[in-house]
């Protein structure tokens, strides 16, 4: 069962309990096991056995060519770039910034309990530009009002 999971795991597919479930049942059956059940107890003892981890995935690591992207970065965008002054060469990247979210994790006490609230979806997108030499432009906000009363006083 180990070995199946490490070999998965290599290719970073996820698992499901389900799936490790079925797996187990069907690896006990062509080992001549009859009658073995994966039962919930089976499967969380195993887990614990073999220090497996249920965790949350982010991001879109695996949607992307990486390999490629870096080699086109370390060939073709050093030769487009040298052509240009360094001063006119910019790198743009935009971020939401949710500015009315209130933080999603808190202290308490031991064996304290604490209610979620509604969280706000008011969001503002940012633009953030920079140069090869380190100028930074100024930040350009879009959000839905000219001026946001969160922002009101701010230059």
């Amino acid at each position: 069962m180990k070995l199946w999971f490490i070999n998965v795991r290599k290719r970073d597919s996820p698992i499901s309990a389900p799936l490790m479930r079925q797996k187990a049942e069907n690896l006990a059956e062509k080992m001549g096991l009859t009658g073995f059940v994966a039962t919930y107890g089976w499967y969380h003892r195993w887990r614990k056995r073999e220090n497996v981890v249920f965790k949350q995935t982010y991001g879109e690591q695996n949607s992307a060519d990486v390999a490629a992207a870096n080699q086109w970065i370390e060939k073709e965008l050093r030769k487009l770039i040298a052509s240009y002054d360094p001063r006119g060469v910019y790198n743009a990247d935009e971020s939401g910034l949710y500015y009315k979210a209130m933080p999603s994790h808190t202290y308490l006490f031991k064996g304290g309990s604490t209610k979620g609230q509604k969280i706000s979806k008011e969001l503002v997108n940012i633009l953030y530009c920079v140069s090869i030499t380190g100028e930074k432009k100024q930040l350009l906000l879009v959000g839905k009002s000219k001026r946001l009363c969160c922002f009101k006083g701010i230059k």
